[in-house]
Parts: C-alpha cells; structure tokens; sequence
C-alpha cells in the first residue's frame, strides 16, 4: 500500500525494475483524493476505501462495536 501510495503522489518508485513495473502496473487501479485518502477503482462502480493494515484492527472495531 505504502509504494502505491508514494507512486501516486510523487511518482517515488523501488529501484528494482521488477518491482517498479509492478507497481505502475498496480497503481491505475487505485486513486488518491485530496485528503490522502487511498482508493480502489471497482469493476461495480463505487471506489473501494483502503485501509493501511497499522489501522485494520481499530476500523474493524468501529464497524462491529463502535459508533456503527
């Protein structure tokens, strides 16, 4: 997510050739809004969210516990 991420915003990629065109390869899939918000183009429509995996477990108690 991170190397996506970097890519996108300032066009950072690994020196290795095997990872870098794997991640430009990567990166049409995905969009970053103006809030630093990272999301998945869908086959369906509607841009999937992605979470950083530092965060996964705190969203996923806000969705089964929390406000939600």
């Amino acid at each position: 997510m991170d190397p996506i991420i970097n890519y996108l915003k300032e066009r950072i990629l690994p020196t290795d050739k095997r990872k870098a065109h794997k991640i430009r390869v990567k990166s049409e899939w995905f969009w970053n809004s103006p809030s630093d918000a990272l999301y998945k183009k869908s086959f369906m429509g509607p841009y999937l969210k992605c979470v950083h995996p530092n965060r996964v477990n705190v969203f996923l108690y806000e969705i089964h516990k929390g406000m939600c």
